[in-house]
């Protein structure tokens, strides 16, 4: 019995040891992005500036690299630093979008790639995500605030029956 145990409690543990890195990885992958999402706004506010000063769409990734806070100027720094090593810009874009979970992100890589292959007005992309960006953080917290609400209201629901309960007794 004591070796049947035994045995039970290392194949838990080893499945256990295989799935956990994973998904600490993944937690703070997710967390990663929450953290950029919030910084992005500033990110592309500060690209779009950089547009329509002159500079280019890499200037712009090397102003935010040292212009903004960690984690975004971490991230844009390793595109730059990749950049610089040879890789080609939107490899390094492609990079980025899979070692960060953002959907805003995401956006952002893919109006960069497709205006640096057919062309158009990047700010004005900016400029619109950035709107998104506000419009999806508004509807982000109202939804927080209602949700809120209901699970206050399912747990009166829930407890006032046992405190009838108790009242009458």
């Amino acid at each position: 019995f004591n070796l049947l145990l035994f045995f039970m409690l290392s194949a838990f543990g080893m499945y256990l040891g295989m799935k956990m890195p994973g998904m600490v990885l993944r937690s703070l992958k997710q967390s990663r992005g929450k953290k950029i999402d919030t910084q992005l706004m500033d990110a592309l506010i500060l690209l779009s500036n950089c547009l329509r000063s002159g500079l280019d769409v890499v200037q712009g990734f090397e102003m935010v690299s040292k212009d903004l806070l960690p984690p975004i100027s971490d991230e844009f720094g390793l595109v730059i630093k990749n950049y610089q090593l040879g890789m080609p810009f939107e490899k390094a874009l492609g990079v980025m979008e899979e070692r960060v979970d953002s959907k805003m992100l995401s956006y952002m890589i893919r109006a960069i790639v497709l205006q640096r292959q057919m062309g158009g007005n990047l700010t004005k992309v900016f400029e619109r995500i950035v709107v998104d960006i506000r419009e999806e953080s508004k509807l982000e917290e109202k939804t927080k605030a209602m949700t809120a609400q209901q699970k206050i209201q399912s747990i009166v629901v829930g407890i006032m029956p046992w405190i009838m309960v108790g009242v009458m007794f």
